[in-house]
């Protein structure tokens, strides 16, 4: 479960502050990894079967810490707005505060979203 602390900024507007774990990560960057591998096409490897290290020689560990954020972006939110009692109204922003260390994606991942909330 996503940490979360919640600041109310006005009746309607509420600022979450979601602080993800690299053992929450894992799943998110295993996935990339897989949609990566599928749509890479390396000679000597098949489709889908291009392993992580050729991966992150070939398109960069950035490339793939990115994408699993992005793919996982929605659903942190959507839990931490489930447990926190939050009624959205319209599309949040986020801002990425904080990334893992691409070395071993270690650390945290901290996402600061600003919502329109019902009263």
């Amino acid at each position: 479960m996503v940490n979360t602390t919640v600041d109310k900024i006005s009746p309607t507007r509420a600022k979450l502050t979601l602080v993800v774990t690299p053992e929450e990560l894992r799943p998110a960057i295993d996935e990339a990894y897989k949609t990566i591998a599928n749509q890479l096409n390396i000679p000597g490897f098949r489709k889908g079967k291009v392993p992580p290290a050729i991966i992150d020689q070939r398109i960069g560990r950035a490339e793939v810490l990115n994408h699993a954020v992005s793919e996982g972006l929605d659903r942190y939110y959507q839990e931490a707005a489930r447990a926190e009692g939050i009624r959205p109204l319209g599309r949040p922003s986020a801002d990425i505060t904080q990334w893992p260390e691409l070395k071993d994606f270690s650390g945290d991942l901290l996402v600061t979203v600003e919502v329109d909330v019902r009263p």
